[in-house]
């Protein structure tokens, strides 16, 4: 059987070459599809090929040539009449503003004059009064502490001292013995000492009796009768191991049960021992908990006092408070009234100067409104451009032909791995049952 080679992969210049071809034809083709001619009321849009260029691929040397389209907008025969009468239009008032514009010099030859505008306003004639800048301070006639009238706090209650350990009880039994290899021997032997003389005897017997019915040794009716006597010899001798087995795993249990015996024992005697230790920490403990207690009464009763004297202070401090807001208001009342009265004077200077700019944009207007008729005299109108629709062309995708051939690759060499890994199996396979031909039998 001949062996196989690899496929051979992809040549990267030939695939890239063989993609930019495909990807400047599809190209071409897309941009014939995209140059759509759009007919509408207003006008025309007309695509053409006017010429080509070439591209060369710098990778393979390839020449390949590119269209070139160029697109021409066209008018409707109404709109082009509307652009022509506007251009007529735009022509004659370019005229009429060339000839207002000779009036302009004499306008503007005039200087504007604002000495028969209203008076405005002025800052000097707003009226001020004075400010309340500060009201009596009470800040010395505030509490800021309280009488220490109280006794002193509990702070602390004698610890305790609790019990961490007690007496040792000594450790749990972890191992045990499992080894009666000596006792399934001794079961074992004497089984074997009863059967083995029996089996000879057995055996004998077996072969006088074949050899006086006329079978001989060596023969197949021979060789089968004792085989038979061989297996169920093999068969007694199998039963005394399991009976030395049986012996091994009772004694065993035996050892496991005592062990687990020594170890209940030795587990009552932890938990009795770490519950005198339990009760004699309860009992420190709620000794420490009444001292406690007494404690906390203790500084309630001295809260209860500070609360108190603390009241006290608070109230003092929010009647003198009281008062100074009584005094804050009272200034802040007349500062409102001065504010008032000096915001009644800004409203009457600012109606001032409201009235001198009226008068001053009507002025304004009067001047600028020979400029502003030459200016749109000047001015263009527009023509109504055609309105195109962007168009639902379709679009040709790129085949991505260097995917495709590194794929194909693959797929070419996973079916050669494939085969290969199967005839390895194969032979493989062959190797075992050869083995498997030389190997011996059951003694």
């Amino acid at each position: 059987m001949g062996k196989s080679s690899p496929p051979r992969p992809p040549d990267p210049q030939e695939t890239a070459g063989a993609q930019t071809a495909n990807n400047i034809g599809t190209s071409v083709a897309n941009a014939w599809l995209g140059n759509v001619n759009q007919v509408t009321p207003y006008g025309d849009l007309t695509y053409s090929q006017t010429g080509t260029f070439q591209y060369t691929d710098p990778n393979t040397g390839e020449v390949y040539d590119i269209p070139n389209f160029t697109a021409t907008q066209t008018l409707s025969p109404e709109m082009q009449a509307i652009f022509d009468q506007q251009t007529r239009a735009q022509s004659n008032l370019a005229t009429m503003g060339a000839d207002q514009s000779a009036r302009l010099m004499d306008h503007l030859s005039t200087n504007l004059n604002f000495d028969d505008l209203p008076e405005g306003g002025s800052a000097a004639n707003l009226e001020r009064g004075p400010m309340v800048m500060n009201v009596p301070s009470q800040a010395d006639e505030i509490q800021t502490s309280i009488d220490p009238r109280t006794g002193q706090l509990v702070r602390n209650v004698d610890q305790q001292s609790y019990q961490q350990d007690f007496a040792d009880v000594g450790g749990p039994t972890r191992t045990y013995g499992t080894d009666f290899s000596e006792d399934r021997r001794r079961v074992e032997d004497a089984i074997y000492s009863r059967m083995n003389p029996q089996l000879e005897r057995d055996r004998e017997n077996l072969r006088s009796s074949l050899v006086s019915q006329g079978i001989r040794e060596g023969s197949t009716a021979y060789d089968r009768a004792m085989n038979r006597f061989g297996e169920q010899s093999n068969d007694a001798r199998m039963g005394a191991i399991l009976a030395g087995g049986q012996e091994q795993s009772r004694m065993a249990g035996l050892e496991r049960d005592r062990a687990g015996f020594e170890n209940a024992a030795q587990s009552q005697a932890y938990q009795q021992a770490m519950g005198r230790a339990g009760f004699t920490n309860d009992a420190r403990f709620r000794q420490l908990q009444s001292d406690i207690m007494g404690g906390q009464f203790a500084n309630q009763a001295t809260g209860q006092a500070f609360s108190q004297d603390l009241g006290a202070g608070q109230f003092r401090n929010a009647a003198i408070g009281q008062q100074f807001q009584q005094n804050l208001a009272s200034g802040s009342f007349a500062n409102s009234a001065q504010n008032q009265g000096f915001n009644q004077s800004l409203t009457t200077q600012d109606r001032m100067d409201r009235d001198r700019a009226i008068a001053r944009d009507e002025t304004l207007t009067l001047r600028n409104q020979p400029i502003n008729e030459i200016a749109a005299l000047l001015g263009t109108g527009q023509v109504t451009q055609p309105n195109f629709v962007s168009t639902q062309m379709p679009s040709i995708p790129t085949v991505d032909r260097a995917g495709l051939e590194q794929q194909n690759y693959a797929s070419r060499l996973n079916a050669y791995n494939q085969r290969q890994a199967t005839m390895g199996g194969i032979f493989g396979t062959l190797g075992n049952v050869a083995a498997a031909g030389i190997g011996g039998g059951f003694f």
